[in-house]
């Protein structure tokens, strides 16, 4: 790797070693050979890959014009993400343009800290028994997703959002699916989900997915999680009892 991005790396095992003090391994070839991985934490099942974006490009240019390279690396991240996913390991894919942005590198700090468990024990909890349910004006809905959501705002016409007093701390938006058609026309979307950085909201996801079925008696929702950090075999679908239906 080139030098500038292995320095990076770095930074974020710096940052780790600054909340967790337990065995962290750096670039081994021996968890999922004969893929490397950048970051490994075996108690957390935790792992994650920096991925500088020259190096990790798809171009075919960059890999000398072979097209069974070129679809290699295309699809090198999925392979690394099964691997571990076999494993049940977390596979984390931070890319180099969001490290370098301030917003997003403080989102993944963020998530990297409440993958490790080390939310709750170092930040805020909110419990969503003592938060009210409104609606969220679509200024503060864009502002909240672009400061705590790793893929940002996108429109949505139904907004709901937890709150304690007037500060917003949970939201979840909803739209009429994007991809339907025949007999899903009256499924909905769930778009987006999220809480305040460096915080947990113990409950708010059930309680804001809760309020949304009965105010709006969807025949069904479905949503769409981002394998580059979402656990396939633990996440948040599995606690709203959500059914799996493919990749």
């Amino acid at each position: 790797k080139q030098q500038k991005y292995s320095l990076i790396e770095k930074e974020i095992i710096k940052f780790i070693k600054e909340y967790y003090q337990g065995e962290l391994i750096e670039n081994s070839k021996s968890i999922i050979n004969p893929y490397e991985l950048d970051i490994y934490i075996p108690e957390k099942n935790l792992a994650i890959e920096f991925n500088g974006l020259l190096w990790h490009s798809y171009g075919k240019k960059i890999y000398n014009n072979s097209e069974e390279n070129h679809l290699f690396q295309k699809f090198r991240h999925l392979k690394k993400t099964k691997a571990c996913e076999k494993k049940k390991i977390n596979l984390l894919h931070v890319f180099e343009n969001e490290w370098k942005d301030s917003i997003k590198k403080d989102i993944w700090k963020s998530v990297i800290l409440y993958k490790l468990g080390l939310i709750k024990e170092n930040f805020n909890n909110f419990y969503a028994r003592k938060l009210n349910i409104k609606e969220v004006p679509s200024e503060l809905s864009k502002s909240f997703l672009e400061e705590n959501h790793l893929q940002s705002y996108t429109p949505a016409r139904i907004k709901l959002g937890l709150y304690e007093d007037k500060r917003l701390i949970s939201i979840m938006t909803f739209s009429k699916a994007r991809f339907r058609k025949g007999s899903n026309l009256d499924t909905y979307e769930l778009i987006r989900f999220a809480s305040r950085k460096y915080s947990t909201c113990i409950g708010c996801a059930q309680k804001l997915l809760k309020h949304f079925i009965k105010t709006y008696n969807p025949k069904s929702i479905v949503s769409y999680a981002n394998r580059r950090w979402a656990f396939k075999n633990k996440n948040i679908y599995m606690t709203l009892r959500f059914q799996y239906r493919g990749e």
